[in-house]
């Protein structure tokens, strides 16, 4: 019988583990996207809130895909801003050829434009790693005739302006991968396209502290029962008994 008791704790323990993990994993993935959320919509609303600074621009391309950008940097979440630029020569001779990538997370232009944009913006957001992202892909209206800033060919002394210039607007753009909210009369972008290596990396880290959480009160629900004189297993008061004796109630 006690043998018989003693598997179907056990099994009972299993079960318990297993609904406390996948209870984690779940709360894990929503602090994720929670967090992921907090700094575009703060940033929204308190601007005032939040420092930002940028790194050197820089120009980049490979085979298919190139042009000028900007990384910017506040706590939170990255902005890169990738825009279009008139090569000089072929472009495996350029100097920043296969140099100084962007982020892996980041969307960027292709030479021939075909997206048919001139300009795109990707905001990651998610901590500590980066976790969801989403993009505003601009262009110019009217497009400019002239004022895209080329690039020097073979020249060591790349331009390190704020590179391109041309119509000053208005723009025309498209969102892509967020969800279009109103937060106190403020109209806010929430990013939606997964960063799957800081979503997985979040995810777990959070699922980690609340798998930690939960385990944790079974522990401190039994210190607190002997701190006021009760049986740690079921809450039966000890009052009139020794500390060795055994519960009456549940034997623990």
């Amino acid at each position: 019988m006690k043998v018989l008791e003693g598997r179907q704790r056990r099994r009972r323990r299993a079960a318990t583990t297993v609904l406390v993990a996948v209870a984690a994993i779940g709360l894990g993935a929503l602090s994720t996207v929670g967090i992921a959320w907090i700094g575009p919509t703060a940033t929204t609303i308190r601007p005032q809130w939040f420092t930002f600074s940028n790194e050197p621009d820089r120009f980049w391309a490979d085979d298919e895909r190139g042009g000028h950008y900007r990384v910017v940097h506040t706590l939170g979440f990255d902005l890169v801003d990738f825009s279009r630029i008139i090569f000089v020569g072929q472009v495996e001779d350029q100097l920043f050829y296969l140099q100084n990538p962007p982020p892996d997370w980041a969307a960027v232009l292709s030479i021939d434009l075909r997206e048919g944009y001139d300009d795109v913006l990707t905001l990651a957001s998610g901590w500590p790693w980066r976790a969801l992202a989403l993009e505003q892909w601009s262009r110019w209206s009217p497009p400019p005739v002239t004022g895209v800033l080329p690039v020097p060919f073979l020249d060591s002394a790349l331009p390190a302006a704020t590179a391109p210039t041309g119509s000053n607007g208005p723009y025309a753009y498209a969102m892509r991968h967020c969800l279009a909210v109103t937060i106190g009369g403020h109209s806010v972008s929430l990013p939606l396209r997964p960063i799957w290596s800081g979503l997985v990396s979040d995810t777990v880290l959070f699922a980690a502290i609340w798998f930690g959480a939960f385990a944790a009160v079974p522990f401190v629900r039994r210190r607190v029962r002997g701190w006021r004189g009760r049986c740690p297993v079921c809450g039966y008061s000890r009052t009139g008994r020794t500390d060795d004796a055994r519960c009456p109630e549940c034997g623990g």
